[in-house]
């Protein structure tokens, strides 16, 4: 284990059913809801593995309060190495038959163990995948869930059918329960990247596994709109998606499965588009080639990727209305509030009409 300390371990008096895997780094406004949603669960026979990733707030303390309160708590410290090592250094003391991960600012729904679990157990299924919804940090609301179709696959689904498997299971560890001797057995581990590190993990699982069944209902929550959200923080020029992708296409060709190529390509695009569309560099060749490099490929839409485009449109020299073009989407906003769905047309004409009766004439100001 990397330089890793177990400052507390579990007292079981049992075998437990589910490992459940927590990194944690400076969440401690979070933290106690996220804990107490998984010392709660109805399912009762788990170990709770916390690892600290060198958090520099209250986050270990409460996790040692947490430890002295419940002996099913196993508390681990490391320096900073980010997610993907905390999680790794975690799976190496589970003991559980199956193993669930959750970051340290989401929280379950009470019954969630016990049911992916139950359904493990009857299906006698490597990975059982639920829904997740999304949990607003600030408005305090319940947003709709990530991957709804899970409705439609309320039974065991078995490889080889029809669907793309990547598609439909996506890249989220969190929502997936997975037997824990299963991924011994394929040496399965989270890459070391400050994003992106469940991606590799969860594909290569889905792509190796005898079974997977669903259920469908959201059984995690995700919360948006903080601070500390991995996902609004990542550097601009990580190339973590390229990586996480390579890390995939090598364990298929490595596996055999290279029929499964195609698929893997037709998911990983919308997160290229995603992820390589926040870099915003002025020079789109470079990273263009940077990412060939890494891959030892070309792939034909790199430039729809990196397309960014970004205009203000001023009246009276105020800002009127802003003009964002990232990869193949395109936005803008009126009085940098009202953010409009419908595409505008500027590159013509500088007369537009707004609430259908005042006639504004614009000049484009040059933006990033």
């Amino acid at each position: 284990m990397n330089d890793v300390k177990i400052l507390k371990k579990a007292d079981l008096k049992f075998e437990p059913k589910v490992s459940i895997v927590v990194p944690v780094y400076n969440v401690e406004k979070y933290l106690k809801q996220c804990l107490n949603s998984i010392t709660n669960q109805t399912l009762k026979e788990i170990e709770i593995i916390c690892v600290d990733d060198g958090s520099s707030d209250n986050s270990l303390q409460i996790l040692q309060y947490f430890a002295a309160q419940d002996n099913r708590f196993t508390i681990l410290a490391q320096e900073h190495l980010m997610a993907g090592v905390a999680r790794n250094n975690g799976m190496k003391l589970a003991k559980g038959q199956y193993l669930a991960f959750l970051d340290s600012d989401d929280f379950f729904e009470p019954k969630m163990l016990q049911l992916l679990y139950q359904k493990a157990v009857d299906t006698n299924s490597d990975i059982v995948m639920c829904d997740m919804r999304k949990y607003d940090n600030q408005t305090h609301k319940f947003l709709s869930g990530f991957n709804p179709q899970t409705k439609n696959f309320d039974a065991v689904v078995p490889l080889k059918t029809k669907i793309n498997l990547f598609d439909f299971f996506g890249p989220n560890a969190c929502t997936k329960l997975f037997r824990r001797q299963f991924i011994l057995d394929n040496d399965l581990y989270f890459q070391n990247l400050k994003s992106c590190n469940d991606i590799g993990f969860s594909f290569c699982a889905v792509a190796v596994a005898n079974k997977i069944s669903t259920i469908p209902q959201a059984f995690i929550n995700y919360r948006i709109n903080t601070e500390t959200q991995i996902s609004s923080n990542r550097g601009k020029k990580d190339f973590n998606i390229v990586h996480a992708y390579k890390f995939i296409k090598d364990f298929l060709l490595k596996n055999k499965l290279e029929v499964l190529l195609n698929d893997l390509k037709e998911r990983i695009y919308h997160n290229f588009e995603d992820e390589i569309s926040r870099y915003e560099s002025d020079n789109i060749e470079q990273i263009t080639q940077k990412c060939r490099e890494i891959l030892q490929e070309d792939y034909p839409f790199f430039a729809d990727c990196f397309h960014y485009e970004y205009k203000k449109y001023c009246f009276f020299g105020f800002s009127l209305v802003t003009k964002k073009s990232i990869a193949k989407k395109t936005t803008y906003k009126l009085f940098n509030r009202i953010t409009l769905i419908e595409k505008l047309d500027f590159s013509h004409k500088s007369n537009f009409t707004l609430f259908g009766f005042i006639k504004i004439k614009c000049r484009k100001k040059k933006g990033k």
